[in-house]
């Protein structure tokens, strides 16, 4: 579970990194022809992200294997393989842009 203090600004260092890789490995690279395009490529990245990309800052290890050191009895891979969801059609009276109201805490 990863805690996020929206009001404090160093919580949320490892949010934007993460942001910022999806932004230079993902959205500056492909070219997205549909909605299914994008969800096919979105699901590929996501699952090389969270299975098999190697961690710099983790000595070159991929998350199954961080995940594996910790505890192999916890660790389900199924878990990496979720597919992408588009939530706009989902949020009934959706508005683009932001309207998420400002809380005190998000636990992801």
């Amino acid at each position: 579970m990863i805690k996020y203090y929206p009001t404090v600004p160093k919580s949320s260092n490892k949010m934007q990194q993460e942001d910022t890789l999806r932004r230079n490995e993902f959205y500056t690279t492909e070219h997205f022809t549909s909605r299914e395009d994008f969800i096919g490529k979105s699901f590929c990245y996501q699952l090389y992200f969270n299975s098999f990309r190697k961690n710099r800052y983790k000595n070159e290890q991929t998350p199954n294997n961080i995940l594996q050191k910790i505890n192999t009895n916890r660790h389900n891979p199924r878990v990496a393989v979720l597919p992408p969801i588009i939530l706009d059609p989902l949020i009934k009276n959706f508005l683009p842009g932001y309207h998420v109201r400002k809380a005190d805490i998000f636990i992801l």
